[in-house]
């Protein structure tokens, strides 16, 4: 029997112009020489990437203690069942082939830890894709997959499961099985619904549905503790559960291009949240629980029917970006001069005809957005916000200050102003 390096030298052979001592250096290749062996001369790594294969070469099954194997960037369209006989693989990349199917034999190799299948042709899953008990990521995303096997849900060791830009109408009910789960990627699938079990993924730290077709959460997703991020635009939701308050480790939801008009008194409960997107919803007022988002940072409110801001968004503390352009806004409360961290607001296209004098009190505000309203004067204390930068003020029927300072920027526009802070 021919030995490991021998083998090498043959398949060398057979392809060519690849060369087992070069480094790999391509997109989705790892860097490294393109083969590696243990202190027996056994192959334990080997990459063949981007050689136009078609078929894998024979000499690959025979390198019995192989743990890893690079095949990205080639135009496989199947995979024979000799794969099942590299029992020793941790690390598989198929990334960009044009593979169809998978062999049943996959199951065999019980010592994978990382499987990547991303963008392939891929329209179902072996059953016996759940015998790989090691398994921790799975990469599936760029495919044609229109179901999952319910033996998915005996992943009992994967973390990071990407399911991105497939054809899912519906996940299985045994998803919620994936109790070390952290990361799901399941964004421009169609997705109508959840099952209720997802709400067993109590390790979940990032969920990902972003271009689906959901019309509503499940009540469960609210028992999803350690979750962190949560992305959810482009869908046809029209509501959020009230449970949705239960994420108490919820740093950043992402609810752009949905249908919300309402936000549930329950969203205040979020104390970690940093980040809360609501950019084109149908929103028409905010709940005066929006103030208790003591960790928030950044709100998103373009391209609602907002016609006015609660007094209690002047508790943000922490809030550096305010962005509520292309709504319905007549005017703002005084409490806004509150937000002491304050660097951004953009309020263009809204119908403010004034503004508060407290809007003087943003002492760290850098850019202020006020193009397409109907502003006649701005407060002589804007004049004190030393640190603005950039201020927009086009399509306004502005005389407080004159048309020629305005047109000279923001510098002339300060010292405009402080003239008359000074009077």
């Amino acid at each position: 029997m021919a030995s490991d390096r021998e083998l090498v030298i043959q398949l060398q052979r057979h392809l060519g112009d690849w060369n087992p001592h070069e480094e790999c250096n391509g997109m989705h290749e790892p860097k490294g020489l393109s083969t590696a062996y243990n202190d027996q001369g056994q192959l334990i790594a080997l990459h063949l990437c981007s050689l136009g294969l078609t078929q894998v070469p024979e000499e690959v099954w025979q390198f019995s203690s192989l743990q890893t194997l690079f095949l990205a960037n080639n135009q496989l369209r199947s995979l024979p069942a000799e794969l099942g006989n590299l029992s020793m693989m941790q690390e598989l990349s198929l990334y960009n082939n044009q593979l169809r199917s998978l062999p049943a034999e996959l199951g065999n190799l019980s010592m994978m830890q990382e499987l990547t299948l991303e963008t392939n042709q891929l329209r179902s899953l072996p059953a016996e894709l759940g015998n790989l008990s090691r398994l921790q990521a799975l990469h599936l995303q760029n495919n044609q997959l229109r179901s999952l096997p319910a033996e998915l849900g005996n992943l009992s060791s994967l973390q990071w499961l990407d399911l991105e830009n497939n054809l899912l109408r519906e996940l299985p009910a045994d998803v919620g099985k994936l109790s070390s789960l952290e990361t799901l990627g399941l964004g421009r699938n169609q997705l109508c619904e959840l099952p209720p079990e997802i709400g067993q993924l109590s390790s979940l730290q990032h969920l990902y549905l972003d271009k689906n077709q959901l019309r509503e959460l499940p009540p469960e997703i609210g028992n999803l503790s350690s979750l962190q991020a949560l992305e959810l635009d482009t869908n046809q939701l029209y509501e959020l559960p009230p449970e949705i308050g239960n994420l108490s480790s919820l740093e950043s939801i992402c609810l752009i291009n949905n249908q919300i008009r309402f936000l549930p008194p329950e969203i205040g409960n979020l104390s970690s949240l940093a980040g809360l997107g609501l950019d084109e919803n149908q929103l028409c007022e905010l709940p005066p629980e929006i103030g208790l988002l003591s960790s928030l940072e950044s709100l998103r409110l373009r391209t609602n029917q907002l016609r006015k801001l609660p007094p209690e968004v002047g508790k943000l503390s922490r809030l550096r970006f305010l962005l509520a352009d292309t709504n319905q806004l007549c005017e703002l409360p005084p409490e806004i001069g509150q937000l002491s961290s304050l660097l951004w607001l953009s309020l263009t296209n809204n119908l403010l005809r004034e503004l508060p004098p407290e809007i003087g009190n943003l002492s760290r505000l850098t850019c202020l957005g006020l193009d397409n309203n109907q502003l006649r004067s701005l407060p002589a204390n804007v004049g004190q916000l030393t640190r603005l930068e950039r201020i927009e003020l086009e399509n306004n029927p502005l005389q407080f200050p004159p048309a020629e300072i305005v047109a000279q920027g923001m510098p002339a526009i300060r010292a405009y102003l402080q003239t008359w802070n000074t009077r």
